[in-house]
Parts: structure tokens; sequence; C-alpha cells
């Protein structure tokens, strides 16, 4: 009976600090297979619990068919088979090795010779469960050999769990005999306890390699609380049950000898198999708290981790902002100075400036599209690129197209054609800009990498019959070049942002890298789709499908014909903004802006006044009327905003309601929403381009003080 007490007693503590060490491991490292790991342990705490104390309360061992006894170590058994199933990989378990049959008639004979014990449906269930354990660990330790695995982890595993099984099977075969023999029950059985602490070990080592998360001060602390609530409630359970046994035990042997036959032990039966349970209770309580102090943990660092992104959104706008303010505004003086440049070549025909104004021209454009892409891209990531709708003619938006692409497809010497049915609508409504964007991305990328041959735009739509206004067709834009093409395995990137595909082929070939992916987000942010076809060293077509309302039902028409009647327009620069009797005043801090804006203004009738900072402008405000005011928005001493608001301060000043319109180099996602709040009338970026400037002019001046 010693020995038996004794032996009980291991089991317990080893049961326990296999519990133990797998708790604590958990609350330092959460893990999921770590839970599986506590659930294996926690049955077999069950069942030991209530044996050992039994055995110590009662003096005797409980029946071998007790539900009480074996539930917790069946459940086990059970958890345990499956965790070795869920360790391998499908491959893995179709291996065989003839070595995993020779658990199968061993542990047979053991359960004919355990089964005059008793317990016979206990017996051959759990002859079973260890028999495919040791089938399934045999199988991972030869397939780890095998394959030659340098990952132990999963090994150490199958190794316990074959030493387990070894050990369970020595133990009760031991049992069934008397003598010397019965006397190595309690070798197998001390070695199987200080099994059951090696097995948590290598669960932990298979699941969580990497050993416990760095954690901060916190989480150490709440760690600690949990791992001292954890052992004081172990500690006070388990001597609490077997306190409360005792005392039963005692109050019993007063009942006389006829009720006390009558089964009344039971009582200590049921009660430590509710303290069982409640130990299982607390360590599932537990892995509870952690799960939700890691969840609160992790909704720390996620809101921890957004402030560092809006922080970082915040410093990457400011700087999007200066550096959109500072490139501007040198391109705004190359640009408008380039402007009068050609006028006045042209104007005296001399045909070798006006041919380096235009380089100077395109070379400026190629620089203010690569910056719109960034700025583009920074509104699409915050999520405040806006589609604006409203009527338009595509026959206007193509002959735009031809005018810019087939410069540039000239200047490489590849032909250039646009290709469109008659019966498409012309008159349709969506967002123009973002539909001319689109296109001329498209193109632009075709004739980039394109070195000989053609570049064709192709318009289609459907339905292409006949179609009522406020009917909804599908635009389609297809692109296709005669370049380079595109591997097969470059396709699945070429729409991500920065991305350039081939780099040792194209390594001298200019851009950002954002323009396909801008017009991805345009196409999606339209409701359309976009797809691309292509082989290596022959070409690619690209192929964008847009919604579009119509507007008007008249057809595109021949476009041949259209972009015929305006070549003369094309050739020469668009006929000047003409006025009588306008005043204007210009508020810029830098003299070469201003210098600028009076050059491209110098022909259309505009008496213009300048000032060189915004508290002069407010000076100026107070004594003559003007028809319009642009005003600068960052100038030292006094910002565009702060001028503004003065000037509409001014009691009866002669400016209340003049339109005051915001010039700006700033572009960035939001800027037109942020000024026209603080209340200018309208919104014009640098560079100052002719035709934009003339015609917010148009917009807002007097229409009778308006010639041409």
């Amino acid at each position: 009976m010693y020995l038996d007490n004794l032996d009980s007693i291991v089991e317990l503590v080893a049961t326990l600090t296999a519990l133990t060490i797998s708790v604590f491991f958990y609350i330092g490292n959460r893990s999921r297979r770590i839970a599986y790991a506590i659930a294996i342990f926690l049955c077999g705490l069950i069942s030991e619990y209530y044996w050992t104390c039994y055995l110590l309360i009662v003096g005797d061992t409980p029946n071998v068919s007790d539900v009480f006894y074996y539930s917790g170590w069946n459940i086990g058994y059970l958890l345990l088979l499956f965790l070795l199933l869920r360790l391998k990989s499908s491959e893995e378990r179709r291996y065989f090795n003839p070595l995993m049959l020779i658990p199968i008639p061993l542990n047979i004979w053991q359960l004919t010779i355990y089964l005059p014990f008793g317990g016979v449906a206990n017996n051959i269930y759990q002859v079973t469960v260890m028999t495919a354990i040791s089938v399934l660990a045999i199988q991972g330790i030869c397939w780890h050999f095998k394959n030659k695995s340098k990952e132990r982890g999963c090994l150490y595993v199958f190794v316990s769990a074959l030493v387990f099984s070894v050990l369970a099977f020595g133990m009760w075969t031991s049992s069934c005999f008397d003598g010397f023999i019965y006397d190595f029950y309690y070798v197998f059985s001390f070695l199987l306890s200080i099994n059951y602490i090696f097995l948590a070990w290598t669960l932990i080592r298979s699941f969580a390699p990497g050993g416990e998360k760095k954690k901060t001060g916190v989480e150490k602390r709440n760690a600690a609380i949990l791992k001292l609530f954890f052992i004081t409630v172990l500690i006070l359970c388990t001597a609490g049950g077997l306190v409360l046994g005792l005392w039963l035990k005692s109050m019993l042997k007063d009942i006389p000898g006829e009720v006390a036959n009558a089964n009344l032990y039971d009582i200590i039966t049921v009660t430590l198999f509710i303290i069982s349970l409640v130990l299982a209770f607390f360590a599932i309580v537990i892995i509870v708290v952690v799960n939700l102090i890691e969840r609160s943990a992790e909704i720390n660092r996620l809101t921890e981790a957004r402030l560092v992104a809006d922080r970082a959104n915040e410093a990457k706008s400011e700087f999007l902002a200066n550096m959109s303010h500072e490139i501007r505004t040198p391109i705004n003086t190359i640009m408008g100075m380039n402007e009068m440049i050609m006028r006045e070549s042209i104007r005296d025909g001399i045909k070798e400036i006006t041919s380096y104004a235009q380089d100077v021209e395109s070379a400026g454009k190629s620089l203010l599209y690569i910056i719109n892409d960034i700025l583009d891209f920074s509104k699409i990531e915050a999520g405040k690129l806006e589609i604006v709708n409203a009527d338009y003619s595509l026959g206007e938006v193509l002959n735009d197209i031809n005018t810019i692409i087939s410069f540039k497809a000239g200047t490489k010497g590849l032909d250039f054609y646009i290709k469109a049915s008659e019966a498409i609508p012309d008159g349709l409504c969506g967002d123009e800009g973002r539909l001319r964007q689109i296109m001329i991305n498209l193109l632009n990328n075709a004739v980039k990498y394109t070195d000989k041959g053609s570049v064709e735009l192709i318009i289609g739509c459907e339905p292409m019959g006949w179609v009522n206004c406020g009917d909804t067709i599908n635009l389609f834009i297809t692109v296709k070049d005669t370049g380079i093409g595109i591997r097969e395995e470059d396709l699945q990137k070429l729409f991500g942002k920065f991305e350039r595909v081939d780099l040792q082929r194209n390594s001298t070939v200019e851009g950002t890298g954002l323009g396909l992916a801008i017009t991805r987000n345009l196409v999606e942010l339209m409701g359309g789709n976009i797809e691309v076809e292509s082989v290596y060293g022959k070409g690619s077509t690209f192929t964008a499908t847009v919604p579009q309302k119509v507007a008007s039902t008249q057809p595109l028409g021949n476009l041949k014909t259209r972009f015929a009647n305006k070549a003369d327009k094309s050739k020469n620069r668009r006929e000047m903004l003409i006025t009588k009797d306008t005043h204007i005043l210009v508020v810029d801090d830098t003299y070469m802006n201003l210098l600028v804006v009076k050059g491209l203004l110098k022909e259309t009738g505009i008496t213009i006044d300048t000032a060189s900072s915004g508290r002069e402008s407010v000076e100026m405000a107070k004594i003559t009327r003007y028809d319009i005011i642009l005003m600068d928005q960052r100038m030292p001493g006094m910002e565009g905003t702060e001028a503004l608001r003065l000037i509409r301060e001014q009691k009866d000043g002669p400016n209340l309601d003049t339109p005051v319109i915001c010039l700006t180099a700033d572009a960035v996602s939001g800027a037109r929403e942020k000024y026209l709040a603080e209340g200018f009338t309208d919104y014009l970026t640098k560079p100052i381009l002719v035709q934009a400037l003339e015609e917010i002019l148009m917009k807002y001046l007097p229409k009778e003080k308006i010639m041409v």
C-alpha cells in the first residue's frame, strides 16, 4: 500500500507539473496549440487527482470500470491522438513503414490478458487508442529520418508519444501478473510520470520554438499575477479536496454499519470528482483571461500602430504639400516664361526657337505628370480621390489625346492611330478629366515601351445599337502596341505601386512606376475593370472598361474628319482672351510668378496690379475695386487665407464680394476642398497653364467685359 500511495502521489505531482509548465508558457506566449496541450493534461489531472485522493482517503483503489476515474484519461488519450494527426501533412499521413505494424499484435495480446480484470468496453477503448498513438508515433519518427528533416520539434513529440504508449503498455501488462513481474508496474509508472513532463516540454518546443514573446512592463506584471493566481488555486484545491475527503471519511465512521454498507462512500467519490473539475475549470479560466488580456493588448498595439500611421500620414501629407509647393513654383516660372517665348517666336516666325520652346514645354509637362502621379496616388491612398461626373464630348477628348500622343509618338518615329465606331454616342456623362488621364496613362506607357512599330487606341462601347439619354453604356478603351511586351511572371505585379518590371531591360525608361497603379484605381473608382494581354517581345494590349451615362445620342462620327477640322487650331496657339475695362490684382511673394502672370495676360486687355505680400494686398484692396483677385496662399508674414479674411472684414470695402481665387502650388489631396472651405471662390494650381488661367477668368469676370 505504501508503494501504491507513493506511486499515485508521484503521478499526480508529475501531471500538475506538466500542466503548470504548459499554463505558464501559455500565459507568456498565447497559442492555440499550447491550449491543446493544456487540454490533454487537464483531462489527465481529472482522473489522476481523483485516483490519488481516493486511494489516500479511502485506503483502496477505485473500481477499474469507474466512469469518474477513467473519463479524464480516456479523453486525454483521444486528444493526444488527434494532436499527432494534426502535426502531420497529408503526404505524411499516407506514408507507410513496416515498423508501424509492431504495436498491433502486442496490444492485442495485452488486451487479452487484461480483459479478465473487468471494464471490457473501457479496456478495448484504451487499447485501441493507445495502439493508434503508437502507430502514428512510429510513422512520424520514420518519416522524419526518411526525409532527414532538420526541424526536431515534431520529432520530439512523436518520440515522447511512443515512449508514453510503451510505458503505458508495460504498466498495464505487468499489473496483470503476480510476483516480481508486478513490481515492474511501479518502475513503468514512475517513468511514465517523468514522460508527462517530457511530453509537456516537447509540445511547447514543437509549437513555439522561438520562445516567449517580448512583453511590456504591464504585460509582464499581468502574467506574473495570473501565474500566482493559478498556483494559489492549484494548491488550495488539491489540498482542500484532500482535507475535505478526510473530513467526510471521519464523519462517515460514526454512521451505523447498515447505512455504511449502502455505498455511502460514493459521496467521497463524487466530491473528489467535483474538486478535479474545479481544478480544470480554473485552468480554463486562466486560458480565457489570457485571451482577453492578449486581445486587449493587441487592440492597444493596433491603436498605437494606427496613431503612428496617422502621424506618418500627416507627416507625408505635409511633406507632399511642401514638395508640391517647392517644385511647382519653379516649374511655374519655367513653363510660364516658355509660353511667352513660344508666343513671341510664333508671332515673329522664328521656327528654330519655337522648336526649342516646344521641347521645353514637353519636358516641363513630363515633369509635371510625374509630380501629379505622386499626388494622385497620395489622394487614392488617403481615400480622398473623388469622381466628379459632368457632361462632356468624347470627340473633344479624343481630339486632345490625338494632339498630345501624336507628338510623343512622332518623336520616337512611331505610328499612332485612333479607331472608333462612328455610332458611339459623342455626348457622355462622367469624369472627363479622369477618363482623359486613363487614356493618357495607358498611351504614354505604350509609347514609352515601344521602340518601333505603332501604338493604337481603339474605342468601343456596349451596347453599340440605339441608346437613349440617361442609359448607361460600357465604354471600352483598348491600347495596343508593338513594344517589348511583358513576361508572364511579371503580369501579376504590373499594377503594383512603384513597380517596374524587367528592370534590366527597362532601366533607362523614365517614370515613377505609379501610372498603371493609378490607372487601375481610377478605373475601379469609376466602376470598371482593366485587363492586360501580352506576348513578350511582340507587344501588349490593355483594355479598360468604364461605365458612362449617355448625355446625347448624337453619334461620334468620323474621327479623321473631326480631327482635320481642328488641324489649323492645333498648329497655332489658341486665340487669347480679350477683355475691356478689366482690373485684377495678383498677389505673390515670388517676383517671377508675378512676372509670369503679367506676361501670360499681356495682350488680354486686363489691367494688372501686383502685390508681393498679403499685408500689401489688404491695403490695396481698401482703395481699389478689382474684378478678380488672384491670391497666393503661402507667403511670409501673412498667408493668403488671413489676407482674404481681412479683405472680407473691411467695412464698406470695395472688394467685399470680389471673387478671390487661391493661386497656389499646393495640390495634395483635399487641398481644393480646404481652400474653398476657408472662403476662397475657386482654386488654381501652379504651374499656371494658360488655358486654365483664361478659363477661370472667363468664369468669374463680368460677362459684359469679355469680348472674346
